[in-house]
């Protein structure tokens, strides 16, 4: 126990630390760990530190014989929960790019089609109308985002069922129920053990936030969760029905999060000479791989393999993207402790706890730490910055083991400490639910500005609308268009554009322009910035008479 809460301890302290090392005027982790998450790492600290000191003398409620329909009733909760906060936090504004280019794509998808063709009057400015995420085809002539479509396809179905924002939190609700499920057959005379797994993760602020928002994560965890439940039936129709499974979450968003997940267990199966069952897995995995890389270029004419289609677009972009340095390091760092900040406070003394028995742990626990482990790392060398995101995004779709690690934990709890702690469970959930309001709030705070100001430009009286995001935290995010360009004004970024083109735009259309002046009236922050020779010569021209208004 005392583990547990040293490592609690480091967390929080680095959280106190960051607050004494200002991040970069970009740094967006940095950023959020001291304005957000600092706060709660040091209210849940002194409490875990309070009561596994002095454990109260109260028990949590005994579920006994309700844990299905308790299990059930997190699921309807999260549902709920996450179809409101899509409103009312998130103001059902896609914050990120990564978000918005999940509707987009959604969007290209309810219209019939896999890339949105472009007007001939709009294709010389294609880059200036999205700049960020997007495949645009040879010539101009249609575009799309750069992620795989799953996701997208998903918010398309419930689009076109009535909401696509339902699309999240119905997935929330299936994550707790495969969760349940996977859980009750891992420990089939424990039911407490899959109550507690569910409680966990059904009161994680990431996990209810991640909810309202279109990130692809929520898809990871549930997709994962339900192709654990059909490998562990173990028998043939089950395994081809998770290879199904498997072909979906590779396609999602990112080739890369899916196949770590289930890397560990194809290896075991290898090591346990199943091989009948490795080899299914080892070629059905192989071809699943085969067609999401070659996707674009199967199906999608025109993909240059400059965007990073095909496998050797793949290969280029990630040595591009590979580093090991101390930067990386500390942003892993900080990833980890917002991790830690967002979950359950239980959840990571659970999990410390199961640690020291990992040697008896039952199939498929080490397994799915490896896949934990195997996810961090692989980040820690490709993408150690994860940008926006409520919590650590990366390894959201593995929340799923951590709370079934910490499930073991709380099975392999000694009789004399079984008691005390489960008044430490009960107060450490009402704490973390308690705490959600909090998180509703900052991630409202956070977005408000941004949802404004999108919402002076896409109500602009022009035809376009020219945004100059130099100076604008995250300026860029605020250039968005309808896939199919339906919209007015159409919204352009100005540093893919030229003095010609401005002047252009000017002389046959109504321009608007939108720069760091407007956005400081709706609360955007403003970063120090010392514009090149050719962001000044857009400006002048941006700003003469008779060009924007």
């Amino acid at each position: 126990m005392t583990l547990a809460f040293k490592i609690y301890l480091g967390a929080a302290l680095f959280g106190v630390l960051s607050y004494f090392l200002p991040p970069a005027p970009r740094d967006l982790s940095g950023f959020m760990l001291r304005s957000q998450d600092m706060p709660v790492l040091i209210l849940s600290t002194l409490l875990l530190g309070w009561m596994l000191r002095r454990p109260p003398r109260i028990s949590a409620p005994d579920f006994s014989g309700h844990e299905r329909v308790v299990s059930i009733l997190c699921a309807l909760a999260a549902l709920a929960i996450g179809y409101v906060g899509a409103r009312t936090a998130a103001l059902s504004f896609p914050l990120s790019m990564d978000e918005f280019m999940a509707v987009f794509d959604a969007g290209i998808l309810g219209g019939g089609h896999l890339a949105a063709p472009i007007d001939a009057a709009w294709r010389p400015y294609a880059d200036a109308l999205q700049p960020i995420f997007t495949i645009v085809t040879e010539g101009n002539r249609s575009w799309l985002s750069n992620y795989l479509p799953i996701n997208a396809a998903l918010i398309a179905a419930l689009e076109a069922l009535g909401d696509g924002r339902l699309a999240p939190p119905v997935l929330a609700a299936i994550s707790l129920l495969a969760l349940y499920a996977g859980a009750r057959r891992l420990w089939p005379k424990r039911p407490d053990a899959a109550l507690v797994a569910v409680i966990l993760l059904f009161t994680s602020s990431q996990f209810l936030v991640t909810a309202m928002t279109p990130y692809a994560m929520t898809a990871h965890l549930a997709l994962n969760l339900i192709w654990l439940v059909l490998f562990l039936r173990g028998t043939i129709p089950a395994h081809v029905a998770a290879l199904a499974v498997g072909f979906a979450a590779t396609g999602l968003h990112q080739i890369v999060f899916h196949p770590l997940y289930v890397a560990p267990f194809v290896l075991a199966l290898w090591i346990d000479r199943r091989w009948a069952t490795a080899a299914l897995y080892t070629a059905g995995y192989a071809g699943i791989g085969l067609f999401w890389i070659s996707y674009w270029g199967l199906l999608v004419p025109g993909v240059p393999v400059a965007s990073g289609a095909g496998l050797e677009g793949l290969l280029v972009r990630a040595a591009d993207m590979l580093r090991f340095d101390l930067e990386g390091v500390v942003l892993m760092l900080r990833n980890m402790t917002r991790l830690i900040a967002w979950l359950n406070p239980f959840a990571l003394v659970l999990f410390v706890l199961a640690l020291p028995s990992i040697r008896r742990w039952p199939r498929p626990l080490p397994e799915l730490l490896g896949g934990v482990v195997l996810t961090i790392a692989v980040m820690f060398v490709l993408m150690p910055y994860q940008g926006h995101g409520w919590g650590y995004r990366y390894l959201h779709g593995l929340l799923g083991s951590v709370v079934l690690i910490a499930a073991y934990g709380w099975i392999s709890l000694p009789r004399k400490e079984a008691v005390p702690m489960r008044g430490v469970f009960a107060i450490c959930t009402i704490s973390a639910l308690v705490m959600l309001p909090l998180r509703m709030y900052q991630m409202h705070s956070f977005t408000k500005p941004y949802a404004d100001a999108y919402a002076e430009i896409r109500n602009a009286d022009a035809d376009v609308v020219i945004v100059d995001p130099n100076e604008i935290w995250f300026g860029g995010d605020l250039v968005r268009n309808d896939p199919y360009l339906g919209n007015r004004p159409k919204v352009m970024v100005l540093n893919y554009l030229d003095e010609a083109e401005i002047a252009d735009l000017c002389a046959r259309f109504k321009v608007g322009h939108f720069g760091g002046e407007n956005a400081e009236s709706f609360g955007l922050r403003i970063v120090p910035e010392h514009p090149s020779p050719h962001i000044a010569a857009l400006r002048s021209v941006l700003v003469a008479p008779g060009c924007s208004e």
